[in-house]
């Protein structure tokens, strides 16, 4: 048989560490940003790449790997928007307060935009492969792959708008 346990092991791992900083004005409100006042947010991660490669036979090859990954969020994921809204164009309906609207009874403070308490994304890669007739001198090459991704933390817009942040308010206290 041609069948030889460990040949051809290949073993890679690559590890990296990450930091990044940031500075930005600390009042986004409309108009120009002061840079009076900045905030400071520092993101670090140590992610890595690990795989290996077996020739079991001369005809086949097996592969597999790991990869992790973290994203910081852009600066405007971190950056916050604080606004009095007066006589907003649409009412908005005030769920506390049946029949009423949000500044039916004066202005109120609209926070939107990001944090910066935010952290940043995560992600993990699992690949899997399997390939026959690797050097492919006698005929065709032929590879199947397998590979999946995991994302935790991932940063997304928020959909519902000031209505729906005002139908759903106990769901988002800091909001």
């Amino acid at each position: 048989s041609d069948l030889v346990i460990g040949r051809g092991l290949e073993l890679q791992l690559a590890v990296r560490r990450d930091s990044v900083r940031t500075r930005f004005p600390a009042d986004a409100r409309v108009g120009a940003p002061s840079n009076d006042r900045l905030e400071t947010v520092r993101h670090e991660a140590t992610v890595f790449t690990g795989g290996a490669r077996l020739l079991p036979t001369p005809w086949l090859m097996l592969r597999g790997s790991v990869a992790t990954g973290q994203l910081p969020p852009t600066l405007r994921q971190l950056q916050s928007d604080q606004s009095v809204v007066e006589n907003p164009s649409v009412p908005v309906p005030d769920p506390r307060r049946p029949g009423r609207t949000t500044t039916q009874d004066g202005p109120y403070i609209l926070l939107q935009g990001g944090s910066h308490r935010i952290r940043q994304e995560a992600g993990r890669t699992i690949s899997l492969g399997v390939v026959v007739n690797p050097s492919g001198r006698s005929g065709p090459r032929f590879s199947v792959d397998y590979s999946r991704i995991d994302t935790r933390r991932e940063i997304v817009d928020f959909p519902l708008g000031v209505a729906g942040l005002m139908a759903a308010e106990a769901a988002y206290p800091e909001r």
